[in-house]
């Protein structure tokens, strides 16, 4: 596929949009060109340029296509589908039979076009952003009109190629799609595999609905061992119908440390599971009501979590006493 500068029209070779003989004439900063740029500034003329001016063409009405050849046509605008472009590989195989050569890139998306000052001239600030050109699209059954920047190629998404004759075409691109995926989908990945919270248990953690304990304990200046606390059940506990209810604490001394939940176990048989308890706080559970009179084996197994990041601590701790039942 050859290439040709879009100033002159010589051959030119592939990845080049100007020939030598122009580049040196025009964008060198030699002696003289800094004697122009002076003479600018205090009123003088600009040394004029060529400022090419393309008109899109209706790809298939444009091309005389033998018959028996297939090619699939794009709109260049979404909404008006009279003047169409060539898909990429429709554009590959078209390239591969004839010869053509690609001046620059237009975006599709462009919406606004700035004018120049002056149309034979292409403006500092255009050469800046290489810009090298202006293409027209013109649709005179809808009345539709629309410039676009031609610029030096550059890597964006191709959508098709834009016929402008002579074998000349106008690479038409947007966005990358992917340039705005792959960030986003890097951040899932990152949120879905990466380091989180520990999930806990649903069937054996939940929160207590306690009450506040006291903390009737003077406090020690002596540094404590980094260690779960308890407080232990006497050898034997008497539930009666005053007193109908055992109390299952996460003492003061835990606290900002561990949170604390309990089974509650009557000879080995599962009555009740407290759920996580703050610390300072307490539940009571009333065993009267669903005990005959007797004598029982109560254990209360712990667990405990750390409060900050809720993962289950090592070890349990079971609470144990006789259980005794009057009515």
């Amino acid at each position: 596929m050859s290439e040709y500068c879009v100033c002159c029209g010589a051959e030119i070779p592939e990845g080049r949009m100007v020939c030598p003989n122009c580049e040196s004439q025009y964008t060198n900063r030699n002696a003289s060109g800094n004697k122009s740029s002076a003479a600018q500034k205090e009123g003088g003329e600009r040394m004029p340029k060529e400022f090419p001016v393309y008109s899109i063409l209706d790809i298939e009405s444009a091309l005389e296509i033998p018959h028996g050849k297939s090619f699939k046509y794009k709109p260049i605008i979404r909404k008006d589908k009279a003047v169409r472009m060539f898909t990429k590989k429709s554009f590959e195989r078209y390239s591969n039979e004839n010869d053509v050569h690609v001046i620059g890139n237009i975006h599709r998306r462009q919406r606004h076009y700035k004018e120049c000052s002056g149309e034979n001239e292409i403006p500092e600030k255009k050469l800046k952003k290489h810009i090298i050109a202006r293409a027209n699209l013109h649709d005179e059954r809808k009345d539709l009109n629309r410039s676009y920047d031609v610029r030096e190629p550059y890597r964006m998404y191709t959508v098709g190629f834009a016929y402008v004759g002579d074998g000349a075409f106008l690479r038409v691109v947007t966005f990358n799609p992917l340039f705005v995926l792959l960030p986003l989908l890097v951040c899932v990945l990152i949120l879905a595999f990466g380091p989180c919270k520990p999930e806990l248990p649903t069937d054996s953690f939940k929160w207590a609905n306690g009450t506040e304990v006291s903390d009737n304990k003077p406090q020690s200046d002596a540094e404590q061992p980094d260690l779960c606390y308890f407080e232990p059940f006497p050898e034997k506990t008497t539930l009666t119908d005053e007193n109908r209810c055992i109390a299952l604490k996460n003492i003061p001394d835990n606290k900002g440390k561990y949170l604390v939940s309990y089974r509650v176990l009557v000879n080995g048989k599962e009555f009740y599971n407290t759920g996580a308890i703050k610390p300072s706080n307490m539940v009571e559970y009333d065993l009267w009501t669903q005990l005959d009179i007797g004598s029982y084996d109560l254990c209360c197994q712990s667990t405990e979590y750390d409060i900050q990041t809720l993962e289950q601590m090592d070890g349990h701790y079971n609470l144990t006493t006789e259980l005794i039942i009057k009515k």
